[in-house]
């Protein structure tokens, strides 16, 4: 698979979803790794959060610094500092 078809498989999924829930009256949500806020790439399996924004009413990035095994910018070793990594997630609204 490539970013292209992997992106449209997700994104074309949330669009159905969203297509089928709305006229109900249900907002649709998606967790995605917290990675998403700072990558340009879909981290290998779609999650390109500008495209999933557009079919989604809330999108949760999953914020464990735990996780962010190669860093984020600023911190290297995301890990000892939780409080920070949480707090300065791009916001993007």
């Amino acid at each position: 698979m490539t970013k292209d078809t992997r992106v449209a498989a997700v994104t074309g999924f949330l669009s159905a979803a969203r297509g089928q829930l709305e006229p109900l009256g249900v907002k649709v949500s998606a967790s995605t790794l917290g990675y998403t806020c700072w990558r340009k790439d879909d981290t290998q399996i779609g999650q390109d959060i500008e495209r999933m924004g557009v079919c989604l009413d809330v999108l949760s990035p999953v914020l464990h610094p735990s996780t962010f095994g190669k860093g984020i910018p600023n911190y290297k070793i995301a890990v000892a500092y939780p409080y920070e990594v949480v707090t300065k997630a791009p916001n993007k609204r």
